[in-house]
Protein backbone atom coordinates (compact mmCIF):
# COMPACT_ATOMS: atom_id res chain seq x y z
CA UNK A 1 0.00 0.00 0.00
CA UNK A 2 2.90 2.29 0.71
CA UNK A 3 4.44 1.72 -2.88
CA UNK A 4 0.73 2.92 -4.53
CA UNK A 5 0.37 5.97 -2.54
CA UNK A 6 3.56 6.79 -2.83
CA UNK A 7 3.74 6.26 -7.01
CA UNK A 8 0.20 8.15 -6.81
CA UNK A 9 1.99 11.59 -5.32
CA UNK A 10 5.48 10.93 -7.15
CA UNK A 11 4.73 12.37 -10.68
CA UNK A 12 3.02 15.93 -9.62
CA UNK A 13 5.89 16.05 -6.57
CA UNK A 14 8.68 15.65 -9.15
CA UNK A 15 6.56 18.61 -11.12
CA UNK A 16 6.46 20.16 -7.87
CA UNK A 17 10.17 20.24 -6.96
CA UNK A 18 10.66 21.26 -10.79
CA UNK A 19 8.83 24.29 -10.07
CA UNK A 20 10.32 25.03 -7.03
CA UNK A 21 13.91 24.91 -8.45
CA UNK A 22 12.74 27.24 -11.09
CA UNK A 23 12.51 29.76 -8.35
CA UNK A 24 16.27 30.61 -6.89
CA UNK A 25 14.75 31.76 -3.48
CA UNK A 26 13.21 27.97 -3.40
CA UNK A 27 16.42 26.14 -4.14
CA UNK A 28 16.99 25.18 -0.44
CA UNK A 29 14.50 22.89 -0.76
CA UNK A 30 16.44 19.46 -0.38
CA UNK A 31 18.16 20.63 2.40
CA UNK A 32 14.15 21.45 4.26
CA UNK A 33 13.62 17.85 2.85
CA UNK A 34 16.79 16.77 4.56
CA UNK A 35 15.50 18.56 8.19
CA UNK A 36 12.40 17.80 8.10
CA UNK A 37 13.28 13.83 8.06
CA UNK A 38 15.76 14.58 11.16
CA UNK A 39 12.58 16.07 12.78
CA UNK A 40 9.75 13.35 11.99
CA UNK A 41 12.27 10.64 14.02
CA UNK A 42 10.63 11.30 17.09
CA UNK A 43 7.35 10.50 15.29
CA UNK A 44 8.29 7.61 13.95
CA UNK A 45 10.07 6.18 17.35
CA UNK A 46 6.64 7.16 18.54
CA UNK A 47 4.78 4.92 16.24
CA UNK A 48 6.80 1.88 16.86
CA UNK A 49 6.01 2.30 20.68
CA UNK A 50 1.89 2.87 20.75
CA UNK A 51 0.59 1.99 17.63
CA UNK A 52 -2.80 3.94 17.00
CA UNK A 53 -5.97 2.49 18.33
CA UNK A 54 -8.38 1.66 15.96
CA UNK A 55 -10.72 4.94 16.42
CA UNK A 56 -7.45 6.13 15.42
CA UNK A 57 -6.44 3.94 12.64
CA UNK A 58 -10.27 5.51 11.35
CA UNK A 59 -10.05 8.51 11.72
CA UNK A 60 -6.46 8.39 9.74
CA UNK A 61 -8.21 6.55 6.85
CA UNK A 62 -10.95 9.49 6.59
CA UNK A 63 -8.03 12.20 6.52
CA UNK A 64 -6.62 9.62 3.70
CA UNK A 65 -10.02 10.32 1.82
CA UNK A 66 -9.28 13.92 2.34
CA UNK A 67 -5.85 13.75 1.05
CA UNK A 68 -7.32 11.60 -2.18
CA UNK A 69 -9.50 14.04 -3.12
CA UNK A 70 -6.80 16.87 -3.04
CA UNK A 71 -4.66 14.72 -5.21
CA UNK A 72 -7.94 13.96 -8.19
CA UNK A 73 -7.75 18.23 -8.26
CA UNK A 74 -4.14 18.78 -8.18
CA UNK A 75 -3.78 15.99 -11.20
CA UNK A 76 -6.80 17.04 -13.08
CA UNK A 77 -5.60 20.41 -13.41
CA UNK A 78 -2.25 19.43 -13.18
CA UNK A 79 -0.95 21.95 -10.05
CA UNK A 80 2.05 20.60 -8.23
CA UNK A 81 1.23 23.41 -5.13
CA UNK A 82 -1.70 21.37 -4.67
CA UNK A 83 -0.07 18.35 -5.23
CA UNK A 84 2.20 19.01 -2.36
CA UNK A 85 -0.58 19.74 -0.04
CA UNK A 86 -1.96 16.78 -0.98
CA UNK A 87 0.99 14.63 -0.07
CA UNK A 88 1.39 16.83 3.20
CA UNK A 89 -2.15 15.49 3.90
CA UNK A 90 -0.76 12.10 3.18
CA UNK A 91 1.67 12.17 6.01
CA UNK A 92 -1.02 13.61 8.69
CA UNK A 93 -2.90 10.82 7.41
CA UNK A 94 -0.02 8.20 8.08
CA UNK A 95 1.14 9.57 11.37
CA UNK A 96 -2.96 9.28 12.83
CA UNK A 97 -3.10 6.11 11.36
CA UNK A 98 0.12 4.46 12.80
CA UNK A 99 0.30 6.45 16.05
CA UNK A 100 -2.61 8.29 16.72
CA UNK A 101 -2.45 11.28 18.85
CA UNK A 102 0.74 10.88 20.18
CA UNK A 103 2.00 10.18 16.63
CA UNK A 104 0.86 13.37 15.40
CA UNK A 105 1.95 15.45 18.24
CA UNK A 106 5.53 14.50 17.73
CA UNK A 107 5.00 14.76 13.94
CA UNK A 108 4.22 18.33 14.00
CA UNK A 109 7.27 20.23 14.10
CA UNK A 110 8.49 18.50 10.82
CA UNK A 111 4.69 19.02 9.24
CA UNK A 112 5.23 22.73 9.85
CA UNK A 113 8.76 22.76 8.81
CA UNK A 114 7.51 21.44 5.31
CA UNK A 115 5.28 23.84 4.88
CA UNK A 116 8.34 26.41 4.43
CA UNK A 117 8.89 24.98 0.93
CA UNK A 118 5.11 25.54 -0.35
CA UNK A 119 4.67 28.68 -1.84
CA UNK A 120 1.92 30.83 -0.38
CA UNK A 121 -1.13 32.26 -2.93
CA UNK A 122 -1.23 35.38 -4.51
CA UNK A 123 2.51 35.59 -4.93
CA UNK A 124 3.22 36.81 -1.88
CA UNK A 125 6.77 35.64 -1.79
CA UNK A 126 7.99 37.42 -4.57
CA UNK A 127 6.38 40.45 -3.05
CA UNK A 128 8.29 39.74 -0.36
CA UNK A 129 11.73 39.23 -2.30
CA UNK A 130 11.30 42.84 -3.79
CA UNK A 131 10.17 44.33 -0.67
CA UNK A 132 13.63 43.23 0.76
CA UNK A 133 15.47 44.38 -2.67
CA UNK A 134 13.61 48.06 -2.20
CA UNK A 135 15.07 47.88 1.42
CA UNK A 136 18.47 46.32 1.07
CA UNK A 137 19.28 49.05 -2.05
CA UNK A 138 18.30 51.67 0.14
CA UNK A 139 20.14 50.74 3.66
CA UNK A 140 23.56 50.18 0.98
CA UNK A 141 22.71 53.92 -0.45
CA UNK A 142 23.08 55.36 2.87
CA UNK A 143 26.13 53.45 3.97
CA UNK A 144 28.18 53.70 0.64
CA UNK A 145 27.47 57.97 1.35
CA UNK A 146 29.12 57.58 4.95
CA UNK A 147 32.13 55.50 3.08
CA UNK A 148 32.39 58.39 0.55
CA UNK A 149 31.41 56.32 -2.75
CA UNK A 150 29.88 58.59 -4.97
CA UNK A 151 26.95 56.91 -6.63
CA UNK A 152 23.19 57.30 -8.18
CA UNK A 153 20.31 55.05 -7.00
CA UNK A 154 18.09 53.91 -9.89
CA UNK A 155 15.46 51.87 -8.20
CA UNK A 156 17.42 48.62 -6.62
CA UNK A 157 20.41 49.43 -8.95
CA UNK A 158 23.63 51.29 -7.96
CA UNK A 159 25.05 53.49 -10.37
CA UNK A 160 28.91 54.47 -10.01
CA UNK A 161 30.28 55.91 -13.19
CA UNK A 162 29.54 53.83 -15.93
CA UNK A 163 29.11 50.22 -13.73
CA UNK A 164 25.79 48.74 -12.34
CA UNK A 165 25.43 46.91 -9.30
CA UNK A 166 21.77 44.89 -9.55
CA UNK A 167 20.42 44.70 -5.86
CA UNK A 168 18.50 41.83 -7.39
CA UNK A 169 21.74 39.65 -7.86
CA UNK A 170 23.06 40.81 -4.72
CA UNK A 171 20.41 39.35 -2.99
CA UNK A 172 19.41 36.18 -4.25
CA UNK A 173 22.70 34.19 -3.50
CA UNK A 174 23.64 31.92 -0.83
CA UNK A 175 22.34 33.98 2.01
CA UNK A 176 18.33 34.25 1.02
CA UNK A 177 16.20 34.84 3.80
CA UNK A 178 14.40 31.41 2.99
CA UNK A 179 17.38 29.61 3.32
CA UNK A 180 18.55 31.01 6.59
CA UNK A 181 15.00 30.81 7.97
CA UNK A 182 15.17 26.99 7.13
CA UNK A 183 18.41 26.77 9.49
CA UNK A 184 16.88 28.76 11.87
CA UNK A 185 13.22 27.36 12.32
CA UNK A 186 15.27 23.37 12.16
CA UNK A 187 17.29 24.60 14.70
CA UNK A 188 14.43 26.10 17.02
CA UNK A 189 12.44 22.95 16.31
CA UNK A 190 15.21 20.73 16.97
CA UNK A 191 15.79 22.50 19.97
CA UNK A 192 12.53 22.63 21.20
CA UNK A 193 12.95 25.93 21.94
CA UNK A 194 10.17 27.83 23.98
CA UNK A 195 7.90 30.16 21.87
CA UNK A 196 8.97 33.78 22.88
CA UNK A 197 12.36 32.17 21.94
CA UNK A 198 11.80 30.81 18.98
CA UNK A 199 10.22 33.64 17.76
CA UNK A 200 12.50 36.14 18.65
CA UNK A 201 15.08 33.48 16.68
CA UNK A 202 12.99 33.95 13.36
CA UNK A 203 12.51 37.59 13.62
CA UNK A 204 16.66 37.76 14.83
CA UNK A 205 17.14 35.97 11.88
CA UNK A 206 15.29 38.19 9.22
CA UNK A 207 17.25 40.87 11.32
CA UNK A 208 20.22 39.73 10.28
CA UNK A 209 19.81 38.63 7.03
CA UNK A 210 19.15 42.62 5.93
CA UNK A 211 22.48 43.11 7.34
CA UNK A 212 24.22 40.44 5.50
CA UNK A 213 22.71 41.81 2.52
CA UNK A 214 23.69 45.01 2.86
CA UNK A 215 27.03 43.94 3.90
CA UNK A 216 27.44 42.45 0.54
CA UNK A 217 26.49 45.10 -1.35
CA UNK A 218 28.78 47.58 0.42
CA UNK A 219 31.82 45.32 -0.07
CA UNK A 220 31.15 44.94 -2.85
CA UNK A 221 30.58 48.50 -4.35
CA UNK A 222 33.60 49.45 -2.31
CA UNK A 223 36.24 47.29 -2.96
CA UNK A 224 35.34 47.51 -6.66
CA UNK A 225 35.20 51.16 -6.77
CA UNK A 226 38.65 51.53 -4.44
CA UNK A 227 41.05 48.91 -5.18
CA UNK A 228 39.03 47.73 -8.76
CA UNK A 229 38.32 44.37 -6.86
CA UNK A 230 35.35 43.09 -8.80
CA UNK A 231 33.53 40.22 -6.07
CA UNK A 232 30.18 41.07 -8.29
CA UNK A 233 31.39 38.01 -10.55
CA UNK A 234 32.69 34.97 -10.71
CA UNK A 235 35.76 34.02 -12.61
CA UNK A 236 38.07 31.03 -12.37
CA UNK A 237 40.28 29.40 -10.51
CA UNK A 238 38.84 31.84 -7.30
CA UNK A 239 35.53 32.54 -8.14
CA UNK A 240 35.36 35.36 -5.22
CA UNK A 241 31.49 36.29 -5.53
CA UNK A 242 30.85 32.69 -4.70
CA UNK A 243 33.71 32.57 -1.50
CA UNK A 244 31.89 35.89 -0.58
CA UNK A 245 28.21 34.66 -0.52
CA UNK A 246 29.16 31.73 1.69
CA UNK A 247 30.74 33.77 4.18
CA UNK A 248 28.52 36.06 4.59
CA UNK A 249 26.20 32.81 5.17
CA UNK A 250 28.30 31.09 7.84
CA UNK A 251 28.61 34.56 9.19
CA UNK A 252 24.94 35.17 9.49
CA UNK A 253 24.23 31.86 11.25
CA UNK A 254 27.17 32.72 13.90
CA UNK A 255 25.19 36.01 14.27
CA UNK A 256 21.97 33.79 15.07
CA UNK A 257 24.03 31.76 17.27
CA UNK A 258 25.33 34.31 19.31
CA UNK A 259 21.78 36.10 19.40
CA UNK A 260 20.56 32.59 20.80
CA UNK A 261 23.23 33.11 23.27
CA UNK A 262 22.38 36.32 24.36
CA UNK A 263 18.69 35.65 24.86
CA UNK A 264 20.00 32.20 26.85
CA UNK A 265 21.80 34.60 28.86
CA UNK A 266 19.11 37.69 29.73
CA UNK A 267 16.52 35.21 30.05
CA UNK A 268 16.95 33.08 32.91
CA UNK A 269 13.64 33.65 34.59
CA UNK A 270 11.98 32.06 31.24
CA UNK A 271 11.77 28.61 30.41
CA UNK A 272 13.46 28.96 26.92
CA UNK A 273 13.68 25.26 26.32
CA UNK A 274 17.19 24.75 27.87
CA UNK A 275 18.60 21.91 30.65
CA UNK A 276 15.25 23.01 33.05
CA UNK A 277 12.92 22.15 30.30
CA UNK A 278 9.38 20.31 31.06
CA UNK A 279 10.35 16.40 30.90
CA UNK A 280 7.04 15.09 29.10
CA UNK A 281 6.28 11.21 30.29
CA UNK A 282 7.46 8.34 27.82
CA UNK A 283 4.98 7.39 25.88
CA UNK A 284 3.31 4.29 27.17
CA UNK A 285 2.80 1.26 24.41
CA UNK A 286 -0.77 0.81 23.68
CA UNK A 287 -1.37 -2.93 23.73
CA UNK A 288 -2.91 -2.49 20.14
CA UNK A 289 -1.50 -4.68 17.42
CA UNK A 290 1.25 -3.45 14.85
CA UNK A 291 -0.13 -1.20 11.97
CA UNK A 292 -1.88 -3.30 9.94
CA UNK A 293 -4.80 -3.37 6.95
CA UNK A 294 -7.08 -5.69 5.56
CA UNK A 295 -7.40 -6.83 2.01
CA UNK A 296 -10.39 -4.96 1.62
CA UNK A 297 -8.43 -1.89 2.29
CA UNK A 298 -5.81 -2.59 0.53
CA UNK A 299 -7.57 -3.04 -2.33
CA UNK A 300 -10.45 0.24 -2.05
CA UNK A 301 -6.90 2.71 -1.94
CA UNK A 302 -5.15 0.19 -4.81
CA UNK A 303 -8.22 1.08 -6.95
CA UNK A 304 -8.65 4.81 -6.00
CA UNK A 305 -4.66 5.40 -6.04
CA UNK A 306 -4.35 3.20 -8.73
CA UNK A 307 -6.36 5.00 -11.22
CA UNK A 308 -4.32 8.13 -10.30
CA UNK A 309 -1.40 6.26 -11.21
CA UNK A 310 -2.59 5.12 -14.65
CA UNK A 311 -3.90 8.43 -15.29
CA UNK A 312 -1.08 10.07 -14.55
CA UNK A 313 0.86 7.40 -16.78
CA UNK A 314 -1.28 7.78 -19.66
CA UNK A 315 -0.85 11.09 -19.75
CA UNK A 316 2.74 11.17 -19.58
CA UNK A 317 2.76 8.00 -22.52
CA UNK A 318 -0.42 9.56 -24.48
CA UNK A 319 0.45 11.21 -27.74
CA UNK A 320 4.16 13.14 -28.20
CA UNK A 321 5.70 15.90 -25.72
CA UNK A 322 8.33 18.17 -27.49
CA UNK A 323 10.96 18.48 -24.56
CA UNK A 324 11.43 22.42 -23.10
CA UNK A 325 15.15 21.56 -23.43
CA UNK A 326 14.88 21.26 -27.37
CA UNK A 327 12.28 24.70 -27.51
CA UNK A 328 15.16 26.65 -25.68
CA UNK A 329 18.10 25.51 -27.80
CA UNK A 330 15.88 26.58 -30.91
CA UNK A 331 15.60 29.84 -29.26
CA UNK A 332 19.07 30.37 -28.78
CA UNK A 333 19.91 30.57 -32.22
CA UNK A 334 17.65 33.08 -33.02
CA UNK A 335 20.17 35.48 -34.61
CA UNK A 336 20.06 39.19 -35.96
CA UNK A 337 17.90 38.03 -39.39
CA UNK A 338 15.56 36.09 -37.64
CA UNK A 339 14.02 39.76 -37.26
CA UNK A 340 13.04 40.72 -41.35
CA UNK A 341 14.80 43.56 -42.06
CA UNK A 342 11.48 45.89 -42.60
CA UNK A 343 8.40 45.63 -40.26
CA UNK A 344 5.43 47.47 -40.26
CA UNK A 345 7.01 50.26 -41.58
CA UNK A 346 10.29 50.18 -39.41
CA UNK A 347 13.75 48.98 -40.56
CA UNK A 348 15.52 47.48 -38.63
CA UNK A 349 18.86 48.88 -37.94
CA UNK A 350 22.77 47.56 -38.12
CA UNK A 351 25.68 47.45 -36.13
CA UNK A 352 27.70 46.19 -33.24
CA UNK A 353 24.82 47.08 -31.14
CA UNK A 354 21.73 46.13 -33.15
CA UNK A 355 21.11 42.58 -32.27
CA UNK A 356 22.44 41.57 -28.85
CA UNK A 357 22.27 38.66 -27.12
CA UNK A 358 21.94 38.00 -22.50
CA UNK A 359 22.54 34.57 -21.44
CA UNK A 360 22.65 34.05 -17.87
CA UNK A 361 26.06 32.57 -17.12
CA UNK A 362 24.91 32.21 -13.39
CA UNK A 363 23.60 28.70 -12.49
CA UNK A 364 21.24 29.57 -10.40
CA UNK A 365 19.68 32.44 -12.38
CA UNK A 366 16.32 30.53 -13.96
CA UNK A 367 14.01 33.30 -14.27
CA UNK A 368 13.89 34.77 -17.81
CA UNK A 369 17.50 33.64 -18.15
CA UNK A 370 17.55 34.50 -22.07
CA UNK A 371 16.90 37.30 -24.30
CA UNK A 372 17.32 37.92 -27.58
CA UNK A 373 17.21 42.07 -28.46
CA UNK A 374 16.89 43.85 -32.15
CA UNK A 375 16.85 47.50 -32.83
CA UNK A 376 14.34 49.26 -35.42
CA UNK A 377 14.21 52.85 -36.63
CA UNK A 378 11.72 54.84 -37.90
CA UNK A 379 12.47 58.73 -38.62
CA UNK A 380 14.31 59.99 -35.12
CA UNK A 381 12.74 57.27 -33.10
CA UNK A 382 14.55 54.01 -32.12
CA UNK A 383 12.58 51.16 -30.70
CA UNK A 384 14.17 48.24 -29.13
CA UNK A 385 12.53 44.64 -29.55
CA UNK A 386 13.28 42.29 -27.01
CA UNK A 387 12.14 38.58 -26.77
CA UNK A 388 13.07 37.10 -22.97
CA UNK A 389 12.35 33.28 -21.99
CA UNK A 390 11.66 31.80 -19.92
CA UNK A 391 9.57 33.00 -17.09
CA UNK A 392 7.89 30.23 -14.41
CA UNK A 393 4.54 32.35 -14.81
CA UNK A 394 3.13 35.78 -15.86
CA UNK A 395 6.03 38.24 -16.29
CA UNK A 396 4.92 41.90 -14.93
CA UNK A 397 7.47 43.75 -16.75
CA UNK A 398 6.30 46.53 -15.37
CA UNK A 399 7.84 45.99 -11.55
CA UNK A 400 11.57 45.51 -13.63
CA UNK A 401 11.36 48.93 -14.80
CA UNK A 402 10.14 50.25 -11.63
CA UNK A 403 12.99 48.70 -9.96
CA UNK A 404 15.62 50.16 -12.07
CA UNK A 405 14.18 53.60 -11.15
CA UNK A 406 11.03 54.65 -13.55
CA UNK A 407 7.79 55.42 -12.48
CA UNK A 408 4.56 54.60 -14.23
CA UNK A 409 2.64 57.13 -15.32
CA UNK A 410 0.30 55.92 -17.41
CA UNK A 411 -1.30 51.95 -17.80
CA UNK A 412 -3.59 50.51 -20.60
CA UNK A 413 -4.34 47.23 -21.16
CA UNK A 414 -5.32 45.62 -24.87
CA UNK A 415 -5.83 42.90 -27.13
CA UNK A 416 -3.91 42.60 -30.16
CA UNK A 417 -5.72 40.81 -32.91
CA UNK A 418 -3.14 40.76 -35.36
CA UNK A 419 -3.09 37.14 -36.08
CA UNK A 420 -6.34 34.84 -36.50
CA UNK A 421 -4.22 31.75 -36.50
CA UNK A 422 -2.42 31.80 -32.85
CA UNK A 423 -5.86 33.61 -31.16
CA UNK A 424 -6.25 36.78 -29.76
CA UNK A 425 -3.45 38.22 -26.77
CA UNK A 426 -4.07 40.82 -24.00
CA UNK A 427 -1.35 42.76 -23.69
CA UNK A 428 0.14 45.82 -21.26
CA UNK A 429 0.94 49.54 -22.77
CA UNK A 430 2.76 51.60 -20.42
CA UNK A 431 4.68 54.99 -20.16
CA UNK A 432 7.28 55.47 -17.82
CA UNK A 433 9.33 58.75 -16.63
CA UNK A 434 12.27 58.86 -14.72
CA UNK A 435 14.18 62.04 -13.65
CA UNK A 436 15.15 64.54 -15.66
CA UNK A 437 11.73 65.02 -18.42
CA UNK A 438 13.02 61.03 -19.71
CA UNK A 439 10.20 58.81 -21.04
CA UNK A 440 9.85 55.75 -21.99
CA UNK A 441 6.80 53.89 -23.75
CA UNK A 442 6.56 49.85 -23.27
CA UNK A 443 4.77 47.47 -25.03
CA UNK A 444 4.94 43.62 -24.08
CA UNK A 445 2.71 40.80 -24.01
CA UNK A 446 3.16 36.66 -23.06
CA UNK A 447 2.71 33.21 -24.70
CA UNK A 448 3.23 29.83 -23.67
CA UNK A 449 5.89 27.34 -25.44
CA UNK A 450 2.42 26.32 -27.46
CA UNK A 451 2.00 30.06 -28.45
CA UNK A 452 -1.21 30.26 -26.80
CA UNK A 453 -1.65 33.55 -25.21
CA UNK A 454 -1.25 33.95 -21.74
CA UNK A 455 -3.15 36.58 -19.71
CA UNK A 456 -2.08 39.06 -16.65
CA UNK A 457 -4.88 37.45 -14.72
CA UNK A 458 -4.70 34.18 -16.32
CA UNK A 459 -1.59 32.99 -15.49
CA UNK A 460 0.10 29.21 -15.94
CA UNK A 461 -0.06 28.26 -12.34
CA UNK A 462 -3.97 29.29 -11.73
CA UNK A 463 -6.66 26.46 -11.44
CA UNK A 464 -8.46 28.24 -14.73
CA UNK A 465 -5.19 28.59 -17.10
CA UNK A 466 -4.23 25.30 -16.09
CA UNK A 467 -7.77 23.39 -16.60
CA UNK A 468 -8.03 24.59 -20.14
CA UNK A 469 -4.53 23.95 -21.52
CA UNK A 470 -5.22 20.45 -19.93
CA UNK A 471 -8.44 19.73 -21.56
CA UNK A 472 -6.81 21.05 -24.46
CA UNK A 473 -3.68 19.04 -24.31
CA UNK A 474 -5.73 15.59 -23.60
CA UNK A 475 -8.14 16.66 -26.29
CA UNK A 476 -5.60 16.58 -28.77
CA UNK A 477 -3.50 13.47 -27.99
CA UNK A 478 -6.88 11.57 -28.21
CA UNK A 479 -7.46 13.10 -31.56
CA UNK A 480 -4.06 12.15 -32.91
CA UNK A 481 -4.80 7.75 -31.77
CA UNK A 482 -7.96 8.37 -33.73
CA UNK A 483 -5.34 9.49 -37.28
CA UNK A 484 -6.38 13.08 -36.78
CA UNK A 485 -3.35 15.21 -38.24
CA UNK A 486 -2.58 17.63 -34.98
CA UNK A 487 -0.68 20.76 -34.14
CA UNK A 488 2.78 19.63 -32.21
CA UNK A 489 2.68 20.67 -28.68
CA UNK A 490 4.67 20.48 -25.15
CA UNK A 491 3.67 20.31 -21.70
CA UNK A 492 5.85 22.01 -19.86
CA UNK A 493 3.94 25.28 -18.54
CA UNK A 494 6.73 27.87 -19.03
CA UNK A 495 6.56 31.79 -20.77
CA UNK A 496 7.75 33.74 -23.30
CA UNK A 497 8.00 37.35 -23.15
CA UNK A 498 7.99 39.72 -26.21
CA UNK A 499 8.46 43.56 -25.70
CA UNK A 500 8.83 46.53 -27.20
CA UNK A 501 10.59 50.16 -25.55
CA UNK A 502 11.22 53.81 -27.05
CA UNK A 503 12.93 56.20 -24.80
CA UNK A 504 12.75 60.06 -25.35
CA UNK A 505 13.27 63.25 -23.62
CA UNK A 506 9.76 64.43 -24.34
CA UNK A 507 5.87 63.16 -24.79
CA UNK A 508 5.36 61.29 -27.76
CA UNK A 509 2.94 62.38 -30.02
CA UNK A 510 -0.11 60.13 -30.62
CA UNK A 511 0.37 59.23 -34.03
CA UNK A 512 4.27 58.11 -32.66
CA UNK A 513 2.48 55.98 -30.28
CA UNK A 514 0.01 54.24 -32.76
CA UNK A 515 2.99 53.60 -35.40
CA UNK A 516 4.68 52.28 -31.73
CA UNK A 517 2.10 49.47 -30.99
CA UNK A 518 1.51 48.64 -34.96
CA UNK A 519 5.27 48.08 -34.84
CA UNK A 520 4.58 45.48 -31.44
CA UNK A 521 1.84 43.96 -32.50
CA UNK A 522 4.02 43.10 -36.08
CA UNK A 523 6.80 41.57 -33.79
CA UNK A 524 4.35 40.07 -31.56
CA UNK A 525 2.75 37.71 -35.08
CA UNK A 526 6.12 37.43 -36.61
CA UNK A 527 7.57 35.98 -33.12
CA UNK A 528 5.03 34.06 -32.63
CA UNK A 529 5.23 32.35 -36.15
CA UNK A 530 8.97 31.65 -35.40
CA UNK A 531 8.17 30.09 -32.16
CA UNK A 532 5.79 27.82 -33.83
CA UNK A 533 8.05 27.05 -36.12
CA UNK A 534 10.68 26.18 -33.65
CA UNK A 535 7.63 23.75 -32.04
CA UNK A 536 7.34 22.02 -35.50
CA UNK A 537 10.83 21.53 -35.95
CA UNK A 538 11.27 20.13 -32.62
CA UNK A 539 8.38 17.95 -33.11
CA UNK A 540 9.72 16.31 -35.79
CA UNK A 541 12.98 15.70 -34.28
CA UNK A 542 11.91 13.99 -31.16
CA UNK A 543 9.23 12.03 -33.67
Amino acid sequence: MIAILGLAHLPILVAQGKSLWARDHYQMFPLVLIFAGILARPAIAAARTAPASGADRRIGFALLIVDWLILVFAVLIFSPVAGSLAFWFLLVATAFATGGWPTLRAAIPALAYLLLIIPPPFSLDVKLVQLLQYYTSNASSRVLDLTGVYHAMNGVIIEVGDKKYEIEHACSGISSLLSVLACTLFYVFWTGSHWVRGTALVLASVFWVLIANVLRVVVIVFLDTRFEIDLSVDAFPFYLHTLLGILLFAMTLGLIVSTDRLLMFIGTTIDWGSNNKAVRPPIRPTGAPAFNVSWGTVAVVAVAYGGLILFQAGDYGLGDSVPQSKLITAYNGFTATTMPEELAGWRRATGSTAFTVRDATEAMVVFGEHSRTWKYQRGNLVAVVSFDYPFPVWHDLRMCYQMTGWTISENEQFTDSSTAHFGDLECISTRLTRPVERNAYLWFGEFDLNCQPVAPSDSPMSATYRWRERMKSMTRRWESLTGKNVDPETRANNVLQVQVLTESYGPLSSTERADLQKLFGAVLDHMRGKCREALSTAAKQSS
